[in-house]
């Protein structure tokens, strides 16, 4: 069996230290930079983190008009990206499935919910 010496730098490690010509500003941040990674939400000028009960109605109302349709749903929502509203979308389906004990719960947001229905459930949102 080989014998591996730990001690010993890899073969990556020591070509980085040998090129000591690397600015060190280059990995330095600059005051407008930051460490949180930049999303796609936020270069469009899309909201982020929690739903207001505005968008989550427009999410509805926006079900209720074009389906599945998750482009059309995310132009008349107007502040989320398609990729937030499938994922709201994912969620949400799951808590409809699991309190109205429905196997397809689009269609159920569809045909059975009134503005009452969908006030309540926003309001407990």
């Amino acid at each position: 069996v080989p014998c591996i010496d730990l001690a010993a730098e890899p073969e990556e490690s020591q070509s980085l230290k040998a090129d000591a010509s690397l600015p060190e500003s280059r990995f330095k941040l600059r005051p407008e930079q930051s460490y949180k990674k930049e999303t796609k939400a936020s270069r469009l000028g899309k909201s982020t983190g929690r739903w207001t009960q505005k968008e989550h109605v427009l999410f509805i109302e926006g079900l209720k008009i074009y389906g599945k349709n998750w482009k059309k749903v995310e132009s008349y929502i107007g502040t989320r990206t398609g990729t937030q509203i499938r994922s709201h979308a994912q969620k949400f389906f799951n808590r409809i499935r699991k309190e109205f004990s429905t196997e397809d719960p689009s269609k159920y947001v569809i045909d059975n919910m009134s503005d009452e229905t969908i006030k309540r459930i926003v309001l407990e949102h």
